[in-house]
């Protein structure tokens, strides 16, 4: 493992974490890193049976740790922690955060909607409406408070037990008072037009007149997913893999 802080702040009384080889030893691996710009995430059960979800750059390369993971670990935690003073619980508890490389937050069960759109084939029951409406008011509920996501897609919605939804990765969400008017709508725009893709698709019924109209992507999101899909993908991706 590479030479990292392990400084750590708890916010959970009475929780104490191991040292991090041990807790990484006692942990599961949920999935790896895919390339120099993501982290592994990993299961933790503590003592007490509660359950949490590591986040880390902590075993990738100084590289990694410093170019994607500080500042991606920075803003997720930054923007958990915003959700939880506002009250919004549609996102994972924050934890705790170790150096800079590492969050520790609220482990959510479930699937992921994506997993469950791929596996149509297997006669998989879909999230009920109600799961979708969940969802709408989900967005709206963020958006009226000023926050984006930011990668509102079905990979990064969680369907739970009881059929309810919760999002995950919060490192590309922004806040409408630290990020500047313009980008922040586009970003907003972003999130609108991955919503009417995803109701389009699973429950169009539900969808209004505004959401409709919104469902043209701004320069912000062409950009980026032309960088996503021409040059990341085909490109950085492949080389940073086995970073």
């Amino acid at each position: 493992m590479s030479s990292v802080s392990s400084d750590k702040l708890i916010l959970e009384p009475g929780l104490e974490l191991p040292p991090l080889p041990e807790l990484f030893q006692q942990s599961t691996l949920v999935r790896g890193a895919t390339s120099a710009a993501t982290g592994e995430l990993l299961h933790w059960e503590a003592p007490n049976g509660v359950q949490y979800l590591l986040k880390t750059f902590a075993r990738k390369s100084w590289f990694s740790r410093v170019i994607f993971g500080r500042s991606s670990i920075k803003r997720e935690w930054r923007m958990l922690n915003i959700l939880k003073e506002k009250g919004i619980l549609c996102a994972p508890a924050p934890t705790a955060k170790i150096g800079g490389h590492t969050i520790v937050m609220e482990f959510i069960p479930g699937k992921k909607l994506e997993s469950l759109h791929h596996y149509r084939r297997e006669n998989l029951p879909p999230p009920p409406k109600t799961f979708y409406l969940s969802l709408q008011a989900i967005l709206h509920d963020l958006h009226e408070h000023g926050i984006a996501h930011g990668d509102f897609r079905r990979a990064n919605i969680m369907v739970q037990p009881d059929n309810t939804p919760r999002l995950v990765d919060w490192a590309t969400a922004r806040n409408s008072e630290t990020s500047s008017n313009l980008f922040f709508r586009q970003v907003i725009r972003s999130d609108d037009y991955s919503l009417v893709k995803v109701l389009s698709d699973s429950c169009p019924e539900i969808l209004t007149a505004t959401e409709r109209a919104a469902a043209k992507p701004g320069p912000l999101l062409r950009l980026g997913r032309f960088f996503r899909q021409r040059i990341y993908r085909h490109i950085l991706k492949p080389l940073w893999k086995k970073e």
